[in-house]
């Protein structure tokens, strides 16, 4: 009996590695109203950031930045 439940165990757990992985499905994009004045901005570089955060690992994220950048 032991031996049958770690065959059919074994063999359930093959043919999950074999099967295809599910598409993932993207979140529905809800459109953001832009209420901002057009023209050109300048940026105040003294304080002003470029902040990078990059999944690694899952769940896990490796915080990132820039200290030196120039605005055009």
């Amino acid at each position: 009996m032991r031996l049958l439940t770690i065959a059919a165990t074994s063999a359930a757990l093959a043919l999950a590695a074999c099967s295809q992985p599910a598409e993932p499905t993207a979140p529905a994009e809800t459109p953001i109203a832009i209420t901002a004045p057009s023209g050109e901005y300048a940026i105040d570089q003294t304080h002003a950031t470029v902040n990078v955060s990059v999944k690694h690992f899952g769940p896990r994220s490796t915080p990132s930045g820039l200290t030196a950048f120039r605005a055009r």
